[in-house]
């Protein structure tokens, strides 16, 4: 899959010399920059494609579009900890001559409490709430080289007017039947995927965090970092974590300490760390410091065995290689507040470890949260305050397991 930007969303025929605007449709185009190319659709009054036009015409500084439900959306993800991680459109039509909503489905990729889903829609629409969300829109590389076209210079509109509606297609100088000459629109703002780490804080206004850190808005001289970072200078604290929260009138800071030596912190600690916080936060902010949420996941991993190796030599490599100990895939350094489990991270550890042919299988559950295994998603998430952890001790079955299934071996 290859990443394109969402270049234009051009309503069509547009603004008219006579001021008023007409729209048979919006004309999309997205662009592969690293490829000098683009793909036109054209969308004649599909859900979304408004929305869309609407989100790239939004000034850099606008907070909140006005009347567009993606932002909404975006922003109520956002406050049940869950995230667009991407768009991906999937062609249906395997003969398509040119990119339309009629062969197209855009599926929606979510990271959550509940681990990875999909959800598909509309072309339009998943598109618009990719731009509301700040995630990235992928394409597959056969259909790129198949319909994509070469453009040489900046101009990604012009080689495309002739790609819409016969009767959306006035140009300067021509113009529609009935009304006065068309004129193109300016040069808009580019729209660039951005908040592609979520746990780095939004650049929009955020319901769960805030509007976090800025030049432009409150918390510039504070953020999150800055709190975390203090924090950290108590011999007491491994590392912390520092989320903002709109709590109504104001905004709340909320610092989380991992003690180096327990998993709850002392009454003395706490009250260290918030005396230390309060000279550094700004004046009608209010700061807490909750205790750390460990998220324990069991994991079961179902390799194959190259012929030659034994499955108990297999095993160990494994338990080793994923292990909570130095060096192990799990080890406590490898994960910190907020910190997602990738899926393809794991079975690279796994892949890496001697005696694997390869990786068949990746299941997990979440302690307190799931009855049975399920499959692994792309990426388990977690909150701002939580951090994945899995031990393999058997004297502390609550803190994570991990289950290894060999097949193939001696």
């Amino acid at each position: 899959m290859t990443t394109v930007r969402i270049a234009h969303a051009e309503p069509r025929p547009g603004r008219l010399a006579n001021g008023e605007l007409q729209t048979l449709g919006h004309l999309v185009v997205l662009a592969d920059d690293a490829g000098h190319r683009a793909v036109p659709i054209w969308m004649p009054g599909d859900p979304g494609a408004g929305d869309l036009a609407d989100l790239l015409e939004r000034p850099a500084d606008q907070v909140i579009t006005d009347g567009v439900p993606q932002e909404l959306t975006a922003r109520l993800l956002g406050a049940a900890r869950a995230r667009v991680t991407g768009v991906d459109i999937d062609v249906t039509d395997a003969g398509a001559a040119e990119l339309s909503p009629e062969v197209t489905v855009a599926r929606i990729g979510l990271a959550g409490p509940a681990g990875a889903r999909q959800v598909t829609a509309d072309l339009g629409l998943g598109l618009a709430l990719a731009a509301a969300a700040g995630a990235p829109v992928r394409l597959a590389d056969a259909v790129l080289d198949r319909l994509a076209v070469p453009v040489p210079g900046d101009d990604l509109l012009t080689p495309f007017l002739d790609r819409v509606a016969p009767a959306a297609r006035a140009k300067p100088g021509r113009g529609l039947p009935g009304w006065p000459l068309a004129t193109l629109p300016g040069r808009r703002p580019r729209y660039e995927p951005r908040n592609l780490d979520f746990a780095d804080g939004l650049d929009r206004w955020d319901l769960d965090c805030g509007s976090g850190p800025g030049p432009d808005r409150p918390g510039a001289a504070d953020g999150e970092p800055d709190y975390a970072a203090a924090a950290e200078t108590l011999p007491w604290v491994e590392r912390a974590g520092t989320v903002f929260r709109w709590t109504g009138s104001w905004l709340t800071v909320f610092t989380t300490p991992e003690p180096v030596a327990n998993e709850q912190i002392a009454v003395n600690d706490r009250e260290q760390l918030i005396d230390l916080l309060n000279r550094y936060r700004m004046a009608g902010y209010e700061s807490y410091v909750p205790d750390p949420d460990y998220i324990s996941v069991d994991v079961m991993v179902q390799v194959c065995a190259v012929p030659t190796a034994f499955r108990g030599d297999v095993e160990q490599a494994l338990l080793t290689a994923l292990g909570s100990g130095p060096g192990g895939f799990f080890a406590h350094a490898n994960f910190t507040f907020g910190q997602s489990l990738e899926k393809s991270a794991l079975e690279a550890a796994v892949q890496g470890a001697n005696g694997v042919a390869g990786v068949t299988c990746v299941q997990y559950r979440i302690r307190g949260r799931t009855l049975g295994f399920t499959q692994m998603g792309d990426v388990v998430a977690v909150g701002a305050a939580q951090i994945i952890r899995c031990d393999n001790d058997p004297s502390l079955p609550g803190n994570g397991s991990l289950q290894i299934i060999i097949e193939g071996g001696k």
